[in-house]
């Protein structure tokens, strides 16, 4: 009996350690785009809007705004007045519940009595922030290109978070056969 609770002990640490390496990691980046846009003749670009969204806070909007610029350009992109393409971006955030249950062997192993009495369910909100970068073809005015960087928050997001999610979405643009 002492080796089965060692091993469930084992395992709960195992995926508490599993959940927190998890919080620890940047954002979740999906892409997707058109398969028959000719990626490699877009040179130039420019922003799709130079006004917030309704709702957005204006700063990190500016942030975002200028962290966009700043990649591209580190990409060997360039602003234009008649690019190639357009880049828009939106911002979000939203309020989940997360719910957890080791069930009722958990609890007090290695306490006298045992754990059959100590089932918790454990209830947390999560706050998550979404970036959404597409990509336009100037020409057609159709998007072509989107990229989303997910991550959960836990406060205002500072310029590097910005820097981070924009240079990880955006690290994915223009599209090769990997990606």
């Amino acid at each position: 009996m002492t080796d089965r609770r060692r091993l469930l002990g084992l395992a709960a640490g195992l995926s508490v350690a599993l959940g927190l390496s998890a919080c620890a990691t940047g954002p979740n980046i999906n892409t997707d785009y058109d398969r028959s846009v000719d990626f490699s003749s877009f040179h130039t670009f420019s922003l799709a809007s130079d006004t917030p969204q309704p709702g957005a806070p204006p700063l990190t909007w500016q942030r975002v705004s200028d962290a966009i610029n700043r990649t591209l350009q580190a990409r060997g992109f360039t602003r234009s007045d008649t690019p190639d393409f357009a880049v828009g971006f939106t911002l979000g955030k939203r309020d989940r519940i997360e719910t957890w249950n080791y069930g009722p062997y958990y609890g007090a192993w290695g306490q006298s009595g045992g754990g059959w009495w100590n089932a918790q369910t454990h209830v947390r909100t999560i706050t998550e922030g979404t970036l959404t970068i597409d990509v336009f073809d100037a020409k057609t005015r159709r998007p072509v290109w989107s990229g989303t960087a997910t991550q959960r928050l836990s406060g205002p997001v500072s310029q590097a978070e910005i820097d981070a999610a924009v240079t990880s979405v955006l690290a994915k643009f223009p599209p090769t056969s990997g990606n």
